[in-house]
């Protein structure tokens, strides 16, 4: 299962590191590809919230590298070192997995609050090898955990996918699929598009295009971008201009404030629904198609509160993101066999 954390607004999963196993909750995130736990030297002033820190004493399978791991998010940061230990989710186990353990922490996890019932320990990065710092910074190439099932030949196919109950609550009402897609969640169809590739022959993340989107009217990009699909990020974002354009197509009296566009409350009940469309998966048969697929959400959800007043869940911000407030609708199915991200609505 996966944890529905609200404080965070992200998806948390259990993971066990070391021999003996040791128990640590993680931000599940597609947007990096780098997993790391907090080191026992972390401390709350360092941003670790709590005392539940890996020593490598501890462990009989804890194996040293030479590369530390320095790691800027969005928002967020963490100093730390890459290892590989035992690593197991579930039934699942790869022996020898490269992760990190961080002595600092800045960000939202380094904020939770300490005495909510849950705390993520750190991040879980289940992006493609190219994302990941030691790859970037040393040329060092390792598989994520996800990879790492399939090239251990663990689970049946080179794909994971992603799923979630309306809660709103903090609790276990996720769920994540390695090997494959529980389509029983699904009220329509999966639909596919192509991930990009980042430098021409590799792909760096769950990177995708985006055609338009659509409110109550069209509103059009001048040319096709690129968004990051991306479950360790909270809302939709967009550049100001994009952002303000599709605010403005929701709500024409739409005011940005403190980062927020907010609008009338009258949306928390609208009917209108909000279309994203992507390019359709590349078809070999027909390579010159210009298909469009498009998967849609109502609008009353993408409305949030802040102090009774009621904001837009599309945020201004320098990069092109699409969060678990619209991933939170579909069953998304992430192929790193085929590099393509599938959509099918719960």
């Amino acid at each position: 299962p996966i944890l529905n954390d609200l404080e965070l607004f992200g998806f948390g999963i259990d993971i066990e590191v070391g021999s003996p196993p040791k128990k640590y909750l993680l931000l599940f995130d597609t947007g990096s590809s780098d997993t790391w736990i907090p080191s026992h030297n972390c401390t709350k002033a360092h941003g670790c919230q709590t005392s539940n820190g890996y020593n490598p004493a501890e462990s009989s399978t804890y194996k040293s590298t030479n590369f530390p791991l320095n790691i800027t998010y969005s928002i967020g940061s963490a100093l730390g070192k890459y290892f590989t230990d035992r690593v197991s989710i579930g039934d699942f186990t790869v022996p020898k997995q490269l992760v990190a353990y961080i002595d600092s922490n800045k960000g939202p996890i380094a904020t939770q609050n300490a005495s909510n019932e849950f705390i993520m320990d750190g991040i879980f990065g289940a992006g493609y090898p190219a994302g990941s710092i030691i790859y970037q910074n040393f040329g060092k190439t390792f598989y994520p955990f996800p990879m790492s099932l399939w090239y251990s030949k663990l689970i049946p196919e080179p794909v994971f996918s992603i799923s979630f109950e309306d809660s709103n609550k903090t609790d276990w009402s996720g769920e994540v699929v390695f090997g494959g897609v529980d389509l029983s969640k699904t009220s329509g169809k999966m639909v596919y598009t192509n991930v990009l590739p980042y430098n021409g022959t590799s792909v760096k993340d769950f990177m995708v295009s985006l055609k338009n989107s659509t409110g109550t009217k069209k509103a059009s990009f001048i040319n096709t971008q690129p968004f990051s699909i991306d479950t360790g990020s909270t809302f939709i974002y967009l550049p100001e201009v994009e952002a303000e354009t599709l605010a403005r197509y929701v709500d024409p009296n739409a005011t940005l404030a403190n980062g927020f566009y907010f609008v009338d409350c009258s949306y928390l009940t609208s009917s209108n629904v909000f279309s994203v469309y992507f390019p359709a998966e590349h078809d070999p048969a027909s390579p010159a198609s210009n298909k469009s697929m498009s998967i849609n959400v109502s609008i009353s959800d993408l409305i949030g509160t802040i102090n009774n007043e009621c904001v837009l869940l599309i945020v201004p911000w320098k990069y092109r993101i699409i969060g678990n407030i619209f991933l939170r609708k579909f069953v998304t199915s992430f192929d790193f066999g085929q590099n393509r991200i599938g959509f099918a609505p719960l």
